[in-house]
């Protein structure tokens, strides 16, 4: 499911951010987030079909939770608009159930 128009708004100036989990290295911030797939705008030129191991940062701590531990697979990533980054797009392949209710609790405004 994706964001409404006022969860969107709600939520602005307050980016869930991404962590690439076997580095710990920023990947980059969410523009778009559903419970199966989201779109990271980064710095970083991704490889689609690469899987990643990522941590999501939630900005307002859900369930007790302020992060989503994931396995994604970037699906596609081509130069967005904002200068020298990247809009990559990525499907959730493996997430446990605890962060599973996480992360739909957050999505949906718990």
């Amino acid at each position: 499911m994706a964001l409404t128009h006022s969860q969107r708004h709600r939520r602005e100036g307050h980016p869930v951010t991404v962590e690439n989990a076997d580095t710990g290295e920023y990947l980059g911030r969410i523009l778009d987030l559903n419970i199966d797939h989201f779109m990271v705008l980064t710095d970083h030129q991704l490889q689609p079909k690469q899987t990643i191991n990522l941590i999501l940062h939630i900005p307002e701590p859900t369930l007790s939770h302020d992060t989503v531990s994931l396995k994604a697979e970037c699906m596609w990533c081509q130069n967005s608009n904002f200068a020298s980054k990247f809009g990559a797009g990525f499907h959730i392949e493996q997430i446990d159930d605890q962060n599973s209710k996480t992360l739909d609790s957050y999505i949906n405004g718990y």
